[in-house]
């Protein structure tokens, strides 16, 4: 038992020491590189990763114990340096904007998003506000604001729609993206501002539906318009402004059938044979429109679109018909 004591509190200090020889950053320039963040493995320790301390159940208890204790103050550690960093920035006049051309990995949104230094410089912003904003509130900095400016809305917004399928950042992406889109509606952008704004018919018309432009546009037009009856109608048209009917149909079908496609994109078929049916579209002249293309798609589904819509048109002339029954019985 003292022997236990004895070398918990040496391997402490020891490692609490070898901690605190790197705790603190350069002298803050405007061309300060910041080192990795602290790390504590079995290099720090000096230890093997093949060497057992000890054996038998009180050994490993002791060894949770410990390194749990190291933990602790690691982490304590880290953040003492990284609050005296916060404030030598303050301190040499960096602002929001020098830390972010500091801090930032490369020129990619997704990297600095996903890396170690948005929350540090997240909390400078905070700190900046609080030190500046009270003598000068036109210096009010937001870090949406800052992301904007630096890598731009569509970038921005692109990104955030990839970055919500990963977990470790999925919150913080949604967020984010609420700000943005809250932005746009607070600067009266429509869903067709939004539309051409994210590049939306430079996609390809095959993989439209899958794209983070697309997505990101459809989910700024369920914030716009979620109770809109003719929502789907209205996106189908956007679409239709850079995009062909046919190529468009085919990208409907296939995407409908494939489970991680946005909602909304089950809906686009309605309205585009209730235009069909208006332009007096019959499945033999749509037939010959269709077209096989083995070259543009995998797997060509114009068979299925022409067996849906067949479906579709004949309910719309069987109704048609009634209607007209019901007319001629009415007189």
């Amino acid at each position: 038992m003292m022997f236990n004591h004895i070398y918990r509190v040496v391997l402490v200090c020891t490692a609490g020491l070898a901690i605190f020889t790197n705790a603190s950053f350069p002298t803050v320039q405007a061309k300060l590189v910041l080192s990795n963040p602290l790390t504590l493995d079995e290099t720090t320790l000096g230890v093997r990763p093949n060497r057992r301390l000890r054996t038998g159940k009180s050994g490993s208890a002791f060894e949770e114990r410990t390194i749990t204790g190291l933990s602790k103050i690691q982490n304590w550690l880290t953040k003492k340096r990284e609050n005296k960093q916060l404030r030598d920035w303050l301190r040499a006049g960096q602002t929001p904007d020098d830390i972010l051309n500091l801090l930032k990995v490369d020129d990619e949104f997704e990297t600095f998003l996903k890396g170690p230094h948005y929350n540090l410089l997240s909390k400078f912003i905070t700190k900046y506000n609080n030190h500046v904003t009270i003598k000068d509130p036109k210096k009010l900095v937001t870090m949406l604001g800052l992301l904007v400016k630096t890598y731009g809305d569509e970038a921005v917004a692109k990104t955030l729609e990839v970055a919500k399928r990963d977990p470790s950042v999925e919150q913080l992406a949604m967020r984010i993206q609420g700000d943005l889109f809250v932005g746009w509606a607070g600067n009266k952008f429509s869903t067709g501002v939004v539309y051409n704004r994210l590049k939306v018919g430079d996609e390809r018309g095959k993989d439209l539906f899958a794209t983070p432009a697309f997505n990101a546009w459809v989910n700024f037009d369920d914030m716009m318009n979620h109770y809109l009856p003719e929502r789907a109608e209205n996106i189908l048209n956007q679409l239709l402004t850079t995009f062909d009917e046919i190529p468009l149909a085919k990208a409907i079908e296939l995407a409908s059938k494939d489970k991680g496609a946005n909602a909304i994109v089950t809906q686009l078929q309605h309205p585009l044979f209730e235009k069909w049916v208006r332009d007096g579209q019959t499945t033999e002249t749509l037939g010959k429109r269709l077209k096989f293309d083995r070259y543009t798609w995998e797997v060509d589904p114009s068979m299925d679109i022409l067996s849906e819509y067949g479906k579709f048109y004949r309910q719309k002339v069987l109704l048609l018909l009634k209607k007209i029954q019901n007319l001629r019985s009415a007189d």
